[in-house]
């Protein structure tokens, strides 16, 4: 196995899942969900997105049921 170091990008395409939403990151929530209308509904998007995929990741694994 390689010694690879792993980010949630690379643990979502690993599992299937998708990854980051294209355009927002991270240092960006607190400016989107600030602005309201389509910026908060995209803050919540990454957010539900780091909450979201790591659960099914748990799933697959057998730690989550």
């Amino acid at each position: 196995m390689g010694s690879e170091p792993a980010n949630f990008d690379a643990l979502a395409r690993a599992f299937g899942t998708g990854g980051k939403p294209d355009g927002v990151s991270g240092k960006d929530f607190a400016k989107l969900y600030r602005a309201g209308g389509s910026e908060r509904t995209r803050a919540i998007d990454y957010l539900e997105s780091d909450v979201r995929q790591p659960a099914i990741w748990a799933q697959r694994m057998g730690v989550l049921k």
